[in-house]
């Protein structure tokens, strides 16, 4: 076997092995079902290690998997893993009782998908308060910066300073917010959606990137977070994971999923071609969700409006089987909620 796959071959099982058993892998637990040598898998574990994909905990004790060693493994190594048949009957049935108020059927699939997985669950969706905007305000208040207001059928004002590489004064900031209130008066929160944005800044074929940037900002940030709704279940999962035990290490995690602000980086709406989306420790942007993994996907209400389906876990955890698994409660809950109304 050549040294690459064996590579491969080894840390594929040690990650299989450590998520299984949560205990450092040594070379005598993979010598017998890999027919290699203790040997020759300790030569591969240390060269897994000086490339970055696994670490030893202890001097004494086996090998574990690195960020990177697990994202190495969710892009290359796991296969496409079907859920068994009895998961995939209790999602679909859930999700047959339509019957139910839509905000008891999504916290109900919260507490579901969190009971399937041993993991924190999330559904983000836009709130059902029919808010519509009023009102698109783009002034220069100085040579490099402009103020972008929003009011709203509420009465609620948010604004905005735009930081601008060019001259406030020599952009024609009044033909944006112009087109702006034409295509966005009188539109429902609900009904601002990303690809209708982007629809809406290709008509008016802005040439300054950044002034283009900082109004998507705006509006993905700002107004369609107003009109966002989580539920998250799964507290107790959590605690019974052992990475989580200790109160110190979880509580940041759980004040991260509650925070306004936090969570606009944990329920944003995945918009990557491949899905579900996986962020895998370092990876996350912040900084108390170092310890965990994001599995996610979005499902879709009608044509247009979006929602966030996902699951928080220690970065020890069985991606085949949970991606596949918010794959599939994605997937379902778009086909059940097509053509169903918010209200």
């Amino acid at each position: 076997m050549a040294g690459k796959d064996r590579q491969i071959l080894v840390l594929k099982h040690v990650v299989e092995q450590f998520v299984r058993t949560n205990r450092p892998v040594g070379s005598g637990a993979l010598a017998q079902g890999l027919n290699l040598s203790s040997a020759s898998i300790r030569n591969t574990m240390s060269d897994l290690e000086r490339e970055g994909l696994l670490e030893q905990p202890h001097t004494s004790a086996g090998r574990v998997p690195t960020d990177a060693g697990y994202r190495f493994f969710v892009d290359y190594l796991i296969g496409e893993y079907r859920l068994a048949e009895d998961e995939g009957r209790m999602v679909q049935e859930t999700l047959d009782v339509l019957h139910m108020r839509l905000d008891a059927l999504l916290a109900d699939i919260t507490a579901l998908l969190s009971g399937w997985s041993e993991c924190l669950a999330f559904v983000a969706v836009p709130e059902m308060e029919r808010c519509e905007i009023q009102r698109v305000d783009l002034t220069p208040v100085s040579a490099h910066r402009a103020l972008l207001l929003v009011v709203l059928s509420n009465g609620m004002v948010e604004n905005r300073l735009v930081a601008l590489r060019g001259d406030a004064g020599r952009m024609p900031l009044d033909r944006i917010a112009q087109r702006l209130n034409e295509r966005l008066h009188g539109r429902h929160i609900n009904a601002v959606s990303g690809p209708f944005l982007e629809s809406v800044f290709a008509e008016i074929r802005l040439s300054e990137q950044e002034l283009y940037n900082a109004v998507m900002a705006f509006f993905e940030t700002v107004i369609l977070s107003l009109s966002q709704r989580v539920f998250v279940d799964g507290t107790e999962a959590m605690i019974a994971q052992p990475e989580f035990q200790d109160a110190a290490t979880l509580r940041p995690v759980l004040e991260a999923m509650r925070d306004h602000n936090a969570g606009r980086a944990i329920y944003r709406i995945p918009t990557s071609e491949r899905l579900p989306e996986i962020t895998i420790g370092v990876e996350n942007s912040l900084e108390e969700l170092r310890a965990c993994s994001i599995i996610k996907s979005h499902f879709r209400f009608g044509d247009s409006t979006t929602g966030a389906v996902g699951l928080l876990g220690p970065r020890r955890m069985h991606y085949a089987r949970l991606s596949s698994l918010v794959r599939y409660v994605a997937e379902s809950l778009s086909r059940a909620l097509s053509g169903a109304s918010l209200d």
